[in-house]
């Protein structure tokens, strides 16, 4: 607001010398070059003229006194000069003052010197131009030809955020508005996103203390983030642009501020998320965090848990007991500790979790946010409990349940298989001891009155739940994004793009391809100063552009700093499938079956959807679903690093060995798809809240989804191939979110309708 009034002082200041500048020139100039030209004349009169004779007495000149009449004294032109050079003078001094003045009133800027205007990419629904940097305190500030009062009053009478002329996001999907509050100027048409510090409320709904003072930095609360997404709707005249303008601001945090914990999560086969982070030096606690975001755009940080200064991971399970009751009294819970989130599941779309370092002194951290919308669905908070039946034993299966109604996150109802962990008798009665996959639970089956076959039975049940336990999902990790020892730190850091005989995916611009390009070489640790000045974020950037690489053959990724040079650098590091005297060969074969395979199936003339229906049907018939690679996976650990099982998540595993998970499936259809020269995405997200992959493929017109994996199926072949997302998800319990496979703002073009 001061910079703004100071600007139009300054532009009033620079409008009066100019001004004052044009007079004085306007009235001097002329004189002084007109009496300049007299005295010339005068001059060269009084050199060349005879004298007249005696005697002679000339006629008076017109416009002069006669004889006896005596002269007045000329004029010197030196006066005329110094006015002409003070008004001058006064007009060159307006000129800088007045463009100095004009920047903040005349362009949208921010506090950090000027949003950037050159667009640099664009989607089908918004338009980005290069990132930019604000500090931590410092409101994003606009100026417009317009009163933006009036848009603000309005916000306040409707109850609803101020986004309607420039707004700022956490993420990059745009969908979770950052804290901030609107101020508009007493004097002129600015308009400010004023940070404000975000509420951290305890188990006991207590607000925690040890906040930071606002007051020694100035009004201005935190964005308490690494980066912001700065939307722009309308232009200075207040006229709405067909595509909003997105400018990525990277927050740079006050010297007191701890660095923000760098946060990596996993949902394991039993349902439990725990997160994990490096240690932040000056932290004396941490605390995970579950971040809502309200009606209003209000931020609220729900702690989750309080561990001290060592810990460098939570989990949802970290002192629950069998006490707690999310639901009911006779639904078994889990995951207690992640009640704020289930509390508010209607919002679960807009949620985030975090964590949250704070020093002796209370100073907190930033936190790095991770989406909740692809993680609640695969956490359990409730297992049925009248449904898993028990009774009068008659030797019949049919009293013996295949499946339990299992609550998750979103409040949602899904049916999860059992399998049968143990069994004993007591006295004549029978217990089977199942346990619910995709949970920590085990139930007990009591059956009443048993004979002799207790023990056939026995063996039947545990048949007829192997049998109902056999699925084709469930085997896909919920982040690429996880630290590997096996990264070796003294490789070389790439900063260049290679060159590559396997073509580069395309789908994110200059910074997209030299990540891509660095990937298909192998190169373990690669420099992301470059992708820094993308309008994506380098994670998102780095996590999307490995899903659409399914030639690179990545297992996982982590970034990292590096000081080996003057400056700090984020370095990408990848771990690949194969070790590396075999990762390019590997590739290579890969990428050759592909080519093999279209060239045989794919004839000249075919349309999109003929040629993805050729790819589709080529999978199903060439090859099987990795049913041990699945089941070491719910077996617990890391199944992608033992190399009986590496190949089950990547291309290389349908198109060379002819079997693995869904991973693989979608990894080969995308693959193909590629080479053949149709569009088609890869996407993760779940089925029926357990963890799966599949495509997206654009044919007629339009995207539609392909699932390759479920149509590998004798009951219903090709179920899955040109559907809408709607009905894969009403008919086949397909769910998905807009990160980790794309960049989230991008993923709304690839909408299957």
């Amino acid at each position: 607001m001061v910079e703004t009034l100071l600007s139009w002082i300054g532009l009033a200041g620079a409008a009066l010398l100019a001004l004052t500048g044009v007079i004085l020139l306007a009235i001097f100039t002329p004189k002084w070059l007109q009496r300049r030209r007299a005295g010339s004349a005068s001059t060269h009169a009084s050199a060349s003229t005879m004298p007249p004779p005696p005697g002679y007495a000339a006629p008076p000149a017109p416009g002069r006194p006669g004889p006896g009449v005596p002269l007045r004294p000329a004029k010197s032109p030196r006066g005329a000069l110094a006015g002409s050079i003070v008004g001058a003078v006064l007009l060159a001094a307006a000129i800088p003052l007045g463009v100095v003045s004009a920047g903040p009133v005349f362009t949208a800027t921010a506090a950090a010197g000027g949003l950037p205007t050159r667009i640099v990419s664009e989607s089908d629904t918004y338009r980005f131009t290069e990132s930019t940097t604000l500090g931590e305190y410092e409101s994003a500030r606009y100026n417009f030809r317009f009163d933006p009062r009036e848009s603000v009053l309005e916000a306040y009478e409707a109850q609803r955020p101020n986004d309607q002329l420039v707004a700022a996001y956490y993420d990059s999907e745009l969908t979770r508005i950052a804290n901030y509050s609107a101020e508009t100027e007493v004097f002129g048409n600015g308009f400010a996103l004023q940070p404000e510090e975000i509420t951290v409320i305890d188990a006991d709904y207590n607000e925690l203390g040890g906040e930071r003072d606002p007051g020694s930095y100035g009004e201005a609360g935190s964005w308490s983030v690494t980066e912001i997404y700065l939307v722009q709707y309308v232009d200075r005249d207040g006229t709405e642009y067909d595509k909003p303008i997105v400018t990525r601001a990277v927050i740079e945090p006050d010297e007191k501020t701890l660095a923000a914990p760098s946060v990596d999560y996993e949902v394991s086969t039993d349902g439990v998320l725990q997160l994990s982070w490096q240690p932040v030096d000056g932290a004396e606690r941490y605390i995970p965090v579950y971040a809502n975001v309200s009606d209003l755009g209000n931020n609220t940080f729900f702690m989750l848990g309080d561990v001290g200064s060592d810990a460098t991971s939570w989990s949802s399970t970290s002192g629950q007991t069998r006490d707690c009751y999310l639901i009911a009294a006779e639904v078994v819970s889990q995951n207690c500790s992640l009640e704020p989130a289930f509390v508010r599941a209607e919002d679960s779309d807009l949620g985030a979790y975090g964590v949250l370092a704070i020093a002796a002194d209370g100073t907190r951290s930033f936190v790095d946010r991770i989406d909740a919308a692809p993680i609640n669905p695969l956490i359990p908070v409730g297992v049925g409990g009248s449904d898993i039946g028990s009774g009068e034993y008659n030797g019949s299966l049919d009293r013996v349940p295949s499946f339990a109604s299992v609550t998750t996150l979103t409040d949602a109802s899904v049916s999860l298989p059992l399998t049968l962990v143990g069994s004993r008798t007591d006295g004549e009665t029978g217990v089977l001891e199942v346990k619910v996959a995709g949970t920590d639970v085990v139930r007990e089956l009591r059956y009443s009155g048993i004979d002799g076959t207790w023990g056939t039975f026995v063996e039947a049940v545990g048949r007829k739940l192997s049998e109902a336990a056999v699925t084709k999902a469930g085997a896909i990790q919920a982040s690429l994004r996880q630290a590997d020892a096996d990264v070796q730190r003294d490789a070389p850091i790439s900063s260049s793009q290679p060159e590559v005989d396997i073509p580069l995916t395309d789908e994110f611009g200059a910074a997209g391809e030299y990540l891509s390009a660095n990937l298909l070489a192998g190169n373990r640790r690669i420099d992301l100063t470059g992708a820094a000045e993308s309008p994506y974020d380098p994670i998102e950037l780095a996590s999307a552009v490995i899903s659409q690489t399914p030639a690179a053959l990545v297992r996982s990724f982590d970034v990292t700093l590096d000081f080996s040079e003057s400056t700090e650098r984020r370095i990408l590091e990848v771990t690949y499938v194969y070790p590396q005297d075999q990762l390019a060969e590997r590739r290579e074969q890969t990428w050759s079956a592909a080519q093999d395979v279209v060239a045989e199936i794919v004839a000249d003339g075919m349309d999109e959807r003929d040629t993805a229906l050729a790819l589709n049907d080529w999978i199903a018939a060439n090859a099987d679903y990795d049913q041990g690679a699945y089941q070491a996976y719910r077996a617990g650990g890391d199944v992608r690093s033992d190399p009986t099982y590496a190949a089950a998540w990547d291309a290389s595993g349908i198109l060379l060995d002819g079997t693995g998970v869904c991973a693989s499936y979608a990894a080969a259809f995308k693959l193909l798809s590629d080479v053949a020269g149709i569009e088609t995405v890869y996407l993760s997200g779940a089925a029926y809240s357990v963890g799966h992959a599949w495509n997206k493929t654009f044919m007629d017109g339009r995207w539609q989804v392909v699932d390759p994996t479920w149509n590998d199926s004798e009951a219903a072949p090709n179920a899955l191939f040109g559907i809408s997302d709607e009905i894969a998800a009403s008919e086949f319990g397909h769910t998905f979110g807009p990160g980790g496979w794309m960049i989230p703002t991008l993923a709304g073009q690839y909408a299957a309708e």
